[in-house]
């Protein structure tokens, strides 16, 4: 159950139904790198947000002082993280994130740690309209931005995204940089390989 990676790269489930090309699990070491990096910035401990869980590798290797709210959208994915997870500081919403950000609080978390979703607005698959913020972002600029917003002010966001999201030059790419400027302070990044995500790249952000 542990090793259950999604159906991501188009692989078809044991529902007969195929994943998304974009699904892209997080591997363990690349999840221990972001909590590392977020204790270095100063995080001590708090509520944490994860908006696109899967099953819980974040909240695997969470510090102990980490009260953590997973959010995830696969059904499959999202049981696994509560039976391998769940319990005291870190609890499991299997839902999409936009009905949970719509009926959530903003500024309410001390950290963001998050391997955001990527692909288009069609990719969404409807769920854009269970939020009435970005309904016409594609789903990294979404996830980005909105989670951005459940911080509290002093907060600290960890996001692996594709690399468009910091070089892209187009217009949703340049308006994400702009609108995450007026939101957070950019502290760095990391260019991960290739071969991390199979086919996929990323940046940490």
């Amino acid at each position: 159950m542990v090793s259950y990676s999604g159906t991501g790269g188009g692989l078809v489930g044991a529902d007969g139904k195929k994943g998304s090309a974009y699904e892209y699990y997080t591997p363990k070491p690349i999840a221990e790198g972001v909590w590392a990096a977020l204790q270095e910035m100063g995080f001590s401990g708090g509520k944490v947000l994860d908006p696109c869980a899967a099953t819980g590798i974040f909240g695997a290797v969470a510090p102990a002082s980490a009260a953590v709210d997973a959010v995830e959208l696969n059904q499959t994915s999202g049981k696994v993280n509560q039976l391998v997870n769940g319990g005291p500081g870190y609890a499991v919403t299997v839902a999409p994130f936009e009905r949970v950000a719509a009926s959530t609080p903003d500024e309410e978390y001390d950290a963001v740690v998050a391997n955001v979703p990527f692909g288009e607005v069609a990719d969404r698959g409807g769920n854009q309209l269970l939020d009435p913020r970005y309904q016409k972002q594609p789903l990294q600029n979404y996830f980005i931005l909105r989670s951005l917003e459940k911080l509290r002010p002093g907060g600290l966001g960890a996001f692996i995204a594709p690399p468009r999201c910091l070089s892209g030059k187009g217009g949703k790419e340049e308006w994400l940089r702009q609108q995450i400027s007026y939101m957070a302070d950019f502290i760095g990044a990391f260019r991960l390989q290739n071969y991390v995500f199979g086919t996929a790249s990323a940046a940490n952000i």
